[in-house]
């Protein structure tokens, strides 16, 4: 968090435990050595089903870990369900793991945080993981509870865009509620990320766009959170400008290393940033999309972001006239209004060009459901964080227009 007074700055930035972060083609034959290094004998694997049954790459990391590898859970469910969460859970303890593998997107390392949480502190039962969720008033969180024993270390081989590698928080769907419920603690922060490219093609085109998408989601509410500082500007704008040019060049060539390489150095670039900036109102509507309505995590984003940009615009248009300096928009002789309003275009005109989802219609919600989801935005705990004060029936008239 920053204040600020001319040239005069005060803050802090907080950087979280990860011990590496290991990048490039090729990258994931150190994953042998980075699991011995973090003194883990017995790895569990937690992947998607997908991955594990439709190639051969979950075998590869296996070949890689050997006699290491306790086994695999790949019944992984995006928007990581509370009964997922306790089955991998099951699973870790029967194996005797001591040390968790997360192998494709954000999904993967989230179920492996909260398993994490689950293992170390004997957590079994809804009523027990309760004790750790995140508590919410008025979109703000008032109480966040800590774990208290050392979790087993967590590892991370991502294959999509989300970035939930760099974060020591995330959100475990509660399946009584529809609603997405939060935990955190720097103590699940995973220890090393490996970003190999050659991973990645696998990943179907639409979650690889889509999750670009939820990575410029990072950038641009991090750019204009009330908690920004020049560190999270330097790089939210850097990574923005990567994943505006290397998403299109990926479309167009989905074999070119070099732009997936990029995008996954941009999804670092922004994620390493979240914990001091928080995310703002396009994240709290993801979630709720989500956990309630089982909108794919970078879909989300596609529906959401471009109209909380308009939303936010007056409130932080020189913040979005960054956002559209990224997008490789002149902006040098524009007002600011009229280069925030260009990069609302800019959002819009990625989102339509990668063949994206584009209104909240297009992903199945019913308009009788928006009173509902704004409710539930207002339990989330990023909804305070947004520039532009919000209420439920900002939230509902924004979801209208959206819709």
């Amino acid at each position: 968090m920053a204040t600020q007074s001319g040239e005069l700055v005060w803050g802090e930035y907080q950087v979280l435990p990860i011990q590496k972060v290991v990048f490039g083609p090729g990258s994931v034959a150190t994953l042998s050595a980075e699991v011995e290094r973090l003194g883990i004998r017995r790895a569990l694997i937690v992947t998607s089903n997908t991955l594990a049954t439709r190639t051969d790459l979950v075998k590869r990391v296996q070949s890689l870990l050997g006699e290491r590898c306790a086994g695999v859970f790949h019944k992984t469910v995006q928007h990581v369900p509370r009964s997922v969460v306790f089955a991998a859970a099951e699973i870790a303890r029967q194996v005797g793991a001591d040390g968790l593998v997360s192998f494709g997107g954000s999904t993967c390392t989230v179920t492996c945080r909260a398993v994490a949480l689950c293992v170390a502190e004997g957590v079994t039962t809804g009523e027990g993981l309760d004790r750790y969720k995140i508590q919410v008033v008025n979109g703000r969180p008032v109480h966040v509870p800590e774990v208290r024993n050392a979790p087993m270390p967590i590892l991370c081989v991502p294959t999509t865009l989300s970035a939930g590698e760099y974060t020591a928080s995330g959100g475990v769907t509660n399946e009584a509620t529809g609603q997405k419920e939060h935990y955190r603690s720097d103590k699940l922060t995973p220890r090393a990320v490996i970003l190999d490219p050659e991973l990645t093609l696998a990943t179907p085109d639409w979650l690889w766009f889509s999750t670009g998408i939820k990575a410029l989601d990072h950038c641009v509410e991090g750019l204009y959170s009330p908690r920004r500082q020049p560190m999270t500007d330097a790089l939210y704008e850097a990574a923005a400008a990567r994943l505006f040019q290397y998403l299109p060049r990926s479309r167009r060539d989905p074999r070119d290393m070099g732009a997936r390489n990029q995008c996954l150095i941009a999804s670092w670039m922004a994620g390493v940033n979240i914990p001091n900036t928080g995310m703002a109102l396009s994240h709290s509507i993801g979630h709720q999309l989500g956990g309630r309505f089982g909108v794919p995590h970078g879909y989300t984003s596609c529906v959401a972001l471009p109209g909380v940009m308009e939303f936010n615009r007056e409130a932080v248009a020189d913040r979005l006239a960054v956002v559209a300096r990224a997008a490789g928009v002149a902006t040098a002789r524009m007002q600011e209004d009229r280069a925030a309003r260009a990069a609302v275009r800019a959002m819009r005109g990625l989102v339509v060009g990668l063949g994206l989802p584009r209104r909240i219609r297009d992903v199945g919600v019913a308009e009788a459901d928006l009173p509902a989801l704004a409710a539930g935005v207002m339990l989330d705990y990023q909804a305070g964080n947004n520039p532009r004060p919000v209420d439920k029936q900002s939230v509902q008239d924004l979801l209208r227009a959206m819709y």
